[in-house]
C-alpha cells in the first residue's frame, strides 16, 4: 500500500455539480459510490435525502451517459429496514415499514432503488450494504466516536444489538467487486451480530475504560427522551435523539455469509478490529491527535 498512493489521483469536485462530474465521469471506467449523510436528526432530513437520494439519482444518469463498465454503490444495512421477526436479515429481507426505521435507512433504501434501474437500464451494479462499520478514523465521529464516549464513564449500555464489520473488510470487498464477473446484486457485510454490552465491554477495557453495567432500560430511554424532546423543541443541540435511544435498545441481526460464499474474503474477527483500533486511540490520545488508520493486511 505504500505505493499506491503516488498511483491515486485526487479530484475535487461536489456531488451537486453536475457539469463537473460529467467531465470526470466521461474520463473513468468504474464507480464506487461511498457519499453519504448519516443523521438522526430532523434538522438534517432536507440535506440527508438531497444527497443519499438525488445526488445518487445524478451520478446514476451520468454513469449512464458515459457507460461506465461497473457501478458499485455502498448503501448500508438500514437500507434493508428492520424484520418484524427475528429471524436473520438476508439479501432476500425486503424494505417493509416499520416504526425503528430510521429517515436515514429509508433514504439509502430509495438510493439503491436508482441503482436497480441502473441495472435494467443494462449497467453492471453491484451494492454492499455493511453492518455497523467499526475501526479507526475521526475519533469524534461516526463509529470511532464510541470509544471517546467510552472514556466518559457513562455507566449505561444500550439493551439492544446489531451487526458489526471491519472497515478494511468493506474495502477489501469492493475492490473485489470490481475485478469480479459478478453483477447486479447486493451484499450484506456483516462479520458479527453483537449485544451492545458485549461490543463496548473490550473496547472499554482495551482502552482503560468503566465498563458499562447498567442497562439503559426502556423506563430510562421513555423519561430521557421526553427531556431530550424538549431540548430538541428549543434549538438545542442534542448527541443523541429518543429515536436512535430507540434503535440501540432493539436488536436486529444480519446474514453475511453470501458474500464470503461468492468472494471467499473471511471476516476480521471484531476482537482483533477493536484491539488494534484500541490500540490507535491510545496512541492518538497520547499524542493529541483526532484521526488514525487502521493498517491494512
Amino acid at each position: 500500500m505504500a505505493d499506491s498512493k503516488d498511483q491515486v489521483q485526487w479530484v475535487e469536485a461536489d456531488l451537486g455539480d453536475v457539469d463537473r462530474l460529467n467531465e470526470i465521469i466521461a474520463e473513468v471506467d468504474y464507480i464506487i459510490h461511498a457519499a453519504a449523510i448519516v443523521s438522526f436528526h430532523r434538522k438534517d432530513r432536507q440535506k440527508m435525502y438531497q444527497c443519499n437520494v438525488d445526488y445518487t439519482r445524478d451520478l446514476i444518469n451520468i454513469a449512464l451517459r458515459h457507460q461506465v463498465k461497473k457501478f458499485i454503490h455502498i448503501s448500508s444495512i438500514a437500507a434493508l429496514g428492520r424484520s418484524h421477526s427475528t429471524a436473520l436479515i438476508n439479501e432476500k429481507t425486503s424494505w417493509a415499514e416499520h416504526p425503528l426505521n430510521s429517515y436515514y435507512g429509508k433514504t439509502k433504501y430509495l438510493g439503491e432503488l436508482e441503482v436497480w434501474r441502473a441495472a435494467a437500464e443494462g449497467m453492471n451494479i453491484l451494492i454492499f450494504n455493511p453492518s455497523l462499520v467499526l475501526g479507526a478514523g475521526f475519533w469524534k465521529l461516526g463509529t470511532a466516536a464510541m470509544f471517546n464516549i467510552l472514556t466518559k464513564n457513562i455507566p449505561f449500555y444500550p439493551l439492544g444489538g446489531n451487526g458489526f464489520v471491519d472497515v478494511r473488510d468493506v474495502a477489501k470487498y469492493c475492490v473485489a467487486g470490481l475485478a469480479s464477473s459478478i453483477k447486479n446484486q447486493r451484499f450484506i457485510l456483516n462479520a458479527e451480530n453483537l449485544s451492545y454490552r458485549d461490543l463496548f465491554t473490550p473496547m472499554a477495557q482495551k482502552i482503560e475504560a468503566k465498563v458499562p453495567r447498567k442497562p439503559f432500560s426502556n423506563v430510562l430511554l421513555n423519561v430521557s427522551g421526553f427531556f431530550i424532546g424538549i431540548l430538541e423543541r428549543l434549538g438545542i443541540p442534542v448527541p443523541i435523539n429518543k429515536h436512535q435511544m430507540s434503535i440501540m435498545n432493539s436488536s436486529s441481526q444480519y446474514d453475511g455469509s453470501l458474500a464470503v460464499e461468492n468472494f471467499q474474503i473471511p471476516y476480521t474477527p471484531l476482537q482483533s478490529t477493536i484491539e488494534e483500533a484500541g490500540t490507535l486511540f491510545n496512541r492518538a490520545r497520547k499524542e493529541g491527535k483526532d484521526f488514525s488508520v487502521l493498517p491494512v493486511n
